[in-house]
């Protein structure tokens, strides 16, 4: 029995739920939109063709025609074609399939043309005409793959599968719908995948291929009952039967027959039951049961009256001939052997007019591969390629085509349109020129220029006739090759000439080739006129040793060349033509031949006479420097511009410890170590602010250098930039000396002027308590105002005194700090505010007027709220409160205007305090903040002071490794500024309520701690012992802590060491009854504390401790 494929079969999903509500809709519409429904219902009804069905499309196509609705109509006559193909009426489906082309090719409607294609393929086939067919089914192919509709695409490929099996020619069939199949299974199409599998099952069985038959065949069944697909399942049982019979495995090949015969008794069609009933007689005669088999085989010839198919006709009798001759019973056999050979002489006859077929297939075979092949080729060819005929239409393209003409015309190629259709006209005339001179046997090439998109293209377009074989013109074939790049290259190349060109007559340098036995080939002007020539003809006359001061040295050069190829940068002398000599920095190379002599030497000369001049100058500068170096009493280290050690001179050898051999080389800070005396911290490098900005730098006072031994040394230094002659840095200079001397001296001040001022404030004492007790008393008015001028007068000496202390104590290094971490934006804010009352009250004390008669302005940099700062808060404060009061003090009273500006600057935050008072002298600007000076002698005194405050204002800054400088004009006002360094940055803050654990053992500590900060907005958790403290800490994410350090079963260091062994770095607030001083050393010790506070405490105080680190 010969296997069946999917095209013997047509299976039927009923829609009619779908298909009912297509009707309805398409009563109710009018229109196009009429047309639309009718046509998908036309669709729709293609899985139980139907004289309705064409009714439908019919109805179709008459609405179109009334609505004159070219895409509807064509549609339409596509449905009237295929269903007239499935009645057998071929001439009407050929016809209207025609027409429906007709309208396609019109609207350029590439899916709809392969669609109708693939009608007309199918055509062919049931004629016969197989050669048309695959035709057909080609250019139906080709239409799809240029709109990409895979799903046409799979299902034409299983017809061209078919159409080569009914060609035999089995390999290319199997290989069509193996194509077919994987393009299904991207698209997930079951029931493709299934017609693929039977198909490909088929043929695995007519080439005896019976195990990948079953292995196809299984794939399908399950697909089919997946599907419930009864008629499908019927082919594929009867197919495996077949394989299964062939295989000898005779209960399974009965097995699922029998399943297959039922299904056919059903949905088959009188062919399918005829060869099922005789493939069922076969398996029974196999297992030699042949009751059973002459029973089917008896059925069989019973149904075989109801075919009308001769060549199955034959089939059935030449099996049952060899039945019945296999059991030896001859009339029967003979009997169907008969007919048999009648009904070969009649299908001989046919077969005549089959054979004309069989040449024009093998012609349209040989037509074919030949078109593939050209087709290859010039896909393969990267170039725009295209043919056109003699009327100018499209045969064939290649992509590259496609995409220039999408590119700059908008529009796809079509095979079978003019070329010239889609062209503008005034661009269209230029090519229409083009063609018909190639029309005339004109064999050219031109170059044109496009822009795309912006982007300049040129081209070179060739122009070739094709001939036939009697050399008449049958088209053109077209060659357009990008040579943009190319084109940029030729015009770089000649640029590139041009520049050499332009160089080499320019070049300061001198550039020459020579030969190896000393004659000159080439120079340039700059060569010539460098040794004094006037021309190459009169320089050439000289062998080129004669140019060398020293012949010698030219054949240690070339011998270089010989064993290296080249040498650089090697230090000449030459002579001039008139004698003279000068200095040159020569590099050569050598030109090869073959042989691996030297046949010419290329190289370049530069002058470098005044450079020999300068180094000789700068070596015997260098020389009196050193000697200087060597002499003076101060310690002197030179860097570069990276801050390595250059040089030491002695002083600074001693000094430092590290003798110069040691100490060249090495990072300034290695050698060069320096502190603040007071809090041991680094003290900032200054030949790094001196690269970076190029002023002269000052250490802080109380600076001490570490020497190489580990001994604390004081010392006072600058650092200044080295400067080449362009003004350009090259390096740093470090002048220092020791000030330990100095120091004994300034302490033996401070001793004098603590006497001083403790004789001074003892006899105060009294005067101060006198004048209150008499302020107490009821005296006249006139006498309490001269009491009351007693008492600030005796005030003022106070005051005066405690500056004088003041400044003793910060120059011995006696004041104690206490730094904590700050946020920026929160402190200035709060310095600033304070100190707004403080110019309130000045002003009404110094100049008795209220707050409309000054100017206050505040501006902090918001950037300034992830800033924080390390400083002494008190230091701080004093420092603003005594240039604000210097603001007033020296400021007319109609010009009372103070400006208080933070910023951030280059990892620095600047603080400004502004006036618009007297101003200061430019002469005097530097002086003011040394100690005692004052600026007395203009007509605007207004000092009541020894000069203090400015040095201590400096003392203050400098011990926060901060600058404090001014700016000021005379009659117009003054700028003090001071900066410090950022300590750190830190994220902001979200909008979250905060979340505190105050870890106090006291409850009415922590109850009054809670609602104290709940009122400010926060969120308290309290843990009363160190255990629970620990637990919340592991167990829940807080924002900040507050810890006492006595608690019932711990230590609060030991919360700490936790906190920092665990990676809990948030802030932490120490608020605990130990002394401040122990407070601070625990601070210091420890970086995750960032403030304390010692109980009892004043409330602004603490909450003030707190928003400082936690800004909310």
């Amino acid at each position: 029995m010969d296997p069946v494929s999917v095209s013997d079969h047509q299976r039927v999903p009923f829609m009619d739920q779908q298909i009912q509500t297509l009707q309805e809709q398409s009563q109710q519409a009018v229109g196009r939109e009429k047309v639309d429904l009718l046509n998908q219902l036309a669709w729709e009804m293609r899985m139980a063709p139907s004289p309705a069905a064409l009714e439908t499309a019919e109805q179709a196509e008459q609405l179109a025609r009334e609505l004159d609705y070219p895409a509807g109509l064509c549609l339409s006559l596509r449905h009237q074609a295929r269903y007239h193909l499935q009645f057998a009426h071929l001439e009407q489906a050929q016809a209207l399939a025609e027409q429906a082309l007709e309208l396609a090719e019109m609207l350029g409607d590439l899916n709809e043309m392969g669609y109708i294609y693939n009608i007309l393929g199918r055509i062919q086939g049931r004629y016969g005409n197989y050669p048309q067919a695959l035709a057909y089914y080609l250019q139906s192919l080709h239409y799809f793959e240029q709109t990409g509709n895979q799903f046409a695409q799979a299902n034409l490929l299983s017809n061209l599968g078919i159409l080569h099996l009914n060609l035999g020619e089995y390999e290319k069939a199997f290989d069509y719908h193996l194509q077919s199949y994987h393009i299904k299974e991207t698209l997930s199409d079951t029931e493709g995948m299934a017609n693929s599998l039977l198909n490909m099952g088929s043929l695995h069985l007519k080439c005896n291929h019976y195990t990948d038959a079953i292995q196809c065949h299984t794939q399908a069944l399950e697909l089919m009952r997946h599907l419930q697909d009864r008629e499908g399942e019927a082919l594929v049982l009867s197919n495996l039967g077949e394989a299964y019979l062939q295989l000898g495995e005779l209960e399974q090949a009965r097995s699922v027959s029998e399943q297959g015969l039922a299904l056919k008794r059903e949905f088959g069609t009188p062919d399918d039951y005829t060869k099922h009933l005789l493939q069922l007689a076969r398996i029974y005669q196999a297992q030699g049961e042949v009751h059973s088999a002459k029973v089917y085989l008896h059925k069989a010839e019973e149904q075989m009256q109801r075919i009308d198919s001769k060549p199955l006709k034959m089939y059935v009798h030449q099996r049952m001939y060899e039945m019945y001759r296999k059991w030896g019973e001859v009339e029967p056999a003979l009997h169907h052997h008969e007919h048999y050979h009648h009904l070969y002489q009649e299908l001989f006859n046919e077969n005549t007019q089959k054979r004309r077929y069989e040449v024009e297939l093998e012609n349209l075979h040989r037509q074919i591969a030949e078109e593939t092949h050209l087709r290859t080729l010039i896909e393969n060819v990267p170039a725009a390629v295209w043919l056109v005929d003699t009327a100018l239409k499209v045969v064939i393209f290649n992509a590259n085509f496609r995409n220039f003409f999408q590119a700059f015309y908008g529009k796809d190629v079509i095979a079978g349109q003019p070329v010239l259709q889609a062209i503008p006209e005034d661009r269209a005339q230029e090519w229409r020129q083009y063609y018909q001179r190639a029309l005339t046997g004109e064999h050219f090439f031109v170059e044109k220029a496009f822009e795309l998109n912006q982007v300049h293209l040129e081209f070179e377009i060739t122009f070739c006739p094709l001939l036939d074989v009697s050399g008449d013109i049958t088209g053109i074939s077209v060659f357009m090759q990008d040579i943009s790049e190319r084109k940029r290259a030729e015009q770089s190349l000649r640029e590139r000439e041009e520049l050499l060109t332009s160089i080499n007559r320019n070049l300061s340098e001198g550039i020459y080739r020579s030969t190896p036995d000393a004659r000159l080939l080439y120079a340039n002007q700059s060569f010539i006129n460098m040794f004094g020539y006037s021309s190459f003809e009169e320089l050439k006359t000289e062998s080129s040793l004669f140019l060398y001061a020293n012949p010698q040295r030219r054949h240690e050069l070339a011998q270089r060349i010989a064993q290296e190829g080249r040498f650089e940068n090697e230090e000449v002398e030459f002579i001039r033509k008139d004698g003279s000599h000068f200095w040159a920095l020569v590099s050569s190379y050598g030109v090869f031949d073959k042989t691996g002599q030297v046949r010419y030497y290329d190289g370049a000369i530069k002058d470098i006479t005044d450079r020999k001049l300068a180094e000789k100058a700068l070596a015997e500068e260098k020389e009196r420097l050193a000697v200087t170096l060597q002499s003076i009493g101060d310690a002197v280290i030179t860097t570069d511009t990276h801050g390595h050690i250059v040089s030491l001179n002695p002083v600074a050898e001693e000094l430092t410890g590290w003798q110069q051999e040691d100490a060249v080389g090495r990072d300034l800070n290695e050698v060069f170590l320096v502190i603040n005396e007071q809090t041991g911290l680094p003290a900032e490098n200054p030949v790094k602010k001196v690269l970076q900005e190029g002023w002269i730098m000052r250490l802080p006072q109380h600076t001490s250098l570490i020497t190489r031994e580990g001994q604390e040394l004081p010392i006072a230094d600058s650092a200044a930039p080295i400067r080449n002659q362009q003004g350009q840095i090259i390096g740093a200079v470090v002048v220092f000396r020791d000030v330990t001397d100095a120091q004994r001296l300034r302490r033996a001040k401070e001793n004098f002027l603590n006497a001083i001022s403790h004789e001074l404030r003892t006899p105060l004492t009294p005067i101060i308590g006198y004048v209150q007790l008499l302020q107490e008393m009821d005296l006249p008015p006139n006498v309490k105002h001269i009491l009351e001028r007693i008492l600030k007068s005796v005030e003022r000496e106070k005051k005066l005194v405690d500056d004088l202390l003041a400044v003793a104590r910060l120059e011995s290094g006696n004041i104690q700090y206490h730094f904590t971490t700050q946020n920026a934006y929160m402190l200035f804010s709060q310095l600033a505010e304070e100190a707004h009352k403080l110019v309130t009250f000045s002003v009404k004390e110094r100049y008795g007027q209220d707050e409309s008669g000054f100017t206050y302005r505040i501006q902090i940099a918001e950037e300034l709220r992830t800033v924080m700062v390390h400083v002494d808060v008190d230091c701080i404060r004093r420092v603003i409160e005594n240039l604000v009061i210097n603001a007033v003090k020296y400021s007319p009273p109609q010009r009372l205007l103070i400006e208080f500006e933070v910023i951030l600057r280059e990892e620095r935050v600047v603080v400004a305090i502004s006036d618009r008072g007297y101003g200061i002298p430019e002469d005097e600007i530097e002086a003011i903040f040394d100690p005692f000076y004052q600026i007395r002698t203009r007509d605007y005194d207004v000092s009541d002071g020894v000069g203090q405050g400015l040095a201590i204002v400096k003392q203050y800054v400098d011990a926060h490794q901060g600058t404090i400088w001014a700016e000021s004009a005379l009659g117009v006002g003054s700028r003090f500024l001071f900066e410090l360094p950022v300590a750190d940055y830190v994220q902001p803050r979200s909008s979250t309520t905060p979340l505190i654990l105050l870890i106090e053992d006291d409850p009415e500590t922590a109850e009054f701690i809670r609602t104290l900060l709940e009122a400010q907005e926060y969120t308290i958790q309290v843990a009363e012992t160190g255990n629970t403290a620990l637990e919340k800490l592991n167990t829940q994410t807080v924002d900040m802590v507050i810890l006492d350090l006595q608690l019932p079963d711990m230590d609060g260091q030991t919360i700490i060491s936790h906190m920092i062994e665990t990676g809990c770095n948030i802030p932490l607030i120490l608020c605990s009854a130990q002394p401040p001083e122990e407070l601070a050393r625990i601070q210091q010790k420890l970086p995750l504390v960032q403030d304390y506070i010692s109980k009892p405490f004043h409330i602004n105080e603490f909450t003030q401790k707190v928003t400082n680190i936690f800004p909310h």
